[in-house]
Formats: C-alpha cells, sequence, structure tokens
C-alpha cells in the first residue's frame, strides 16, 4: 500500500504538471481571417471642400482702373482660414486669409480677410466666388467687396 508521502508526492507532480501545461502561450488568431486594416484614400478632399478646389492655385486678376496683377492661393481647409492663404501681386502686393463659407453646386465661396502687405491700404473684406472649369486644372474666380469687382482665371501650380 503506498504510504501518505507517496500519495502527497503523486499529487503534487500533478499539480505541477497541470499548471505547466495552463502556463503555456495563448493560441495566436488566424490572421488570414482577419479583414485587412482600413487604407487611407489618396487625396480625399478636407471635408466641406470639393476636391475641384484644394491645391495652389495662381493666376492673373483684371479689376477696373487697376492694371492686371498676379494671385497665388492655397486652399486647403474648410474649418482653418489660417491655412488657405491669399496673395496678391503688383500694385496690390497684399495677403490675407480665406475663411469658406458654403458650396454650391460648382461655386464654393469664401470670405477674404485681407490684413498683410506692403501697402498700408492691405486692410479690408469682401466674397471670393471660385469655379471648377470644364478644362481640367483650372478655376473661374470672382471677388466682390468694398464697391471692386475682381475677376479671372486661376490655374493649378504645378509641383
Amino acid at each position: 500500500m503506498p504510504s501518505l508521502r507517496t500519495h502527497w508526492a503523486g499529487a503534487l507532480l500533478a499539480a505541477l504538471a497541470v499548471v505547466a501545461v495552463g502556463c503555456g502561450e495563448k493560441s495566436e488568431p488566424d490572421v488570414s481571417e482577419l479583414p485587412p486594416p482600413p487604407q487611407p484614400q489618396p487625396q480625399d478632399p478636407p471635408p466641406g471642400l470639393p476636391r475641384a478646389v484644394v491645391g495652389q492655385w495662381e493666376g492673373t486678376l483684371h479689376q477696373r482702373d487697376t492694371k492686371p496683377f498676379a494671385i497665388g492661393v492655397r486652399i486647403v481647409s474648410a474649418t482653418q482660414a489660417s491655412r488657405n492663404v491669399v496673395n496678391y501681386g503688383g500694385e496690390i502686393d497684399c495677403s490675407g486669409t480665406w475663411t469658406y463659407l458654403s458650396t454650391e453646386g460648382s461655386e464654393v465661396r469664401f470670405r477674404e480677410r485681407i490684413d498683410r502687405g506692403g501697402s498700408g491700404e492691405c486692410k479690408g473684406a469682401g466674397n471670393v466666388t471660385v469655379r471648377a472649369l470644364e478644362q481640367p486644372g483650372r478655376l473661374a474666380y470672382e471677388f466682390q467687396g468694398g464697391g471692386v469687382t475682381s475677376r479671372g482665371t486661376l490655374e493649378r501650380r504645378v509641383r
């Protein structure tokens, strides 16, 4: 008949075997069954801005009683005007920002605020409307404010 010592030794060995088996690594999931991670969509426009207007633009504008002048604008945000920077050259030589207002059909509207430049007259505000033209990479531009109207065509700046 086995002694009490032998019985306890056997029980202890059995318990250690159960613990050792339970301490093993967890089984890993089969990765072939997992869905692929979401992929970012290339060049998604910022929410609220149509893809056709997002980017860097330049052109020449025309305004009554002023020589034609250059414009350069970056349109990248529907929520942060400070990221939509506009620069006017020529006699105007001013810059500022565009605040996104709305999109209606093919027209996108911004509120322009001019607050920087070499001239003491670099202050003002108005509304800008841009519209994608049939030719890719071109926008019709119109500014109205302070009794002034400017018009022109912007072309996408190629890097």
